[in-house]
C-alpha cells in the first residue's frame, strides 16, 4: 500500500481498507498534498502528540509544563507555531544530551555515554529512562495513532 497510485484506485472504487502510515507521515505537507482522502478516519497514522496537543486540555501537565513553554520559545525564536515530530526530536535530543554532560560532569565521550544510560528526561515525544539495557528508553506514548479530520491532527478514538 505505499504506492500512492494504489490508494488512490482503492480510494476511486470506494473501497473502505484502513490505510496505516509510519511516524515519517505526519507533516502539514502531507495534508495539502493528500487533500481529503485522508478524512473519513480511514487512514491511521502513528506520530507524535503534540501533533494534536490543542486538542489536549491546557491544564495537563505535559502540555501546561514541555509542550506549551516549547510552542511559545519556538514561535519567539521562528515565528512558526506548528510543532512537529521533527521538532520534538531535535529538542529532545539535545535536552538528554545536555542532561548526559550535567550527570557526566565532563565531556569525556567514555563518560558521557556512561551518563546516557542514567538519563531520565520527560520530553516533547515522550518520558525517557535509560539505564544499560534499555537504550530506547522511552515509554509506550511517544508514538500514538492519529487521524485527520479538516485538514488537522486529531487523536485516534475508537
Amino acid at each position: 500500500m505505499n504506492d500512492p497510485i494504489v490508494v488512490n484506485v482503492d480510494y476511486q472504487l470506494g473501497m473502505k481498507t484502513l490505510i496505516v502510515c509510519s511516524h515519517g507521515v505526519p507533516t502539514a505537507e502531507f495534508i495539502k498534498l493528500a487533500g481529503k482522502i485522508v478524512e473519513e478516519g480511514r487512514w491511521i497514522i502513528f506520530g507524535p502528540k503534540c501533533l494534536h496537543a490543542d486538542k489536549i486540555p491546557a491544564d495537563d501537565p505535559w502540555r501546561k509544563n514541555i509542550y506549551d513553554p516549547f510552542q511559545k520559545a519556538l514561535k519567539e525564536k521562528t515565528g512558526q507555531t506548528e510543532v512537529t515530530g521533527w521538532y520534538a526530536n531535535g529538542h529532545d535530543a539535545m535536552r538528554m544530551v545536555i542532561e548526559a554532560l550535567k550527570i557526566a560532569g565532563t565531556d569525556d565521550r567514555a563518560a558521557v555515554r556512561n551518563a546516557l544510560e542514567k538519563v531520565k528526561y520527560n520530553g516533547l515525544l515522550a518520558d525517557f529512562e535509560y539505564s544499560p539495557t534499555d537504550h530506547d528508553g522511552q515509554s509506550g506514548e511517544s508514538i500514538q495513532p492519529t487521524i485527520i479530520r479538516n485538514d488537522e491532527f486529531w487523536p485516534y478514538k475508537r
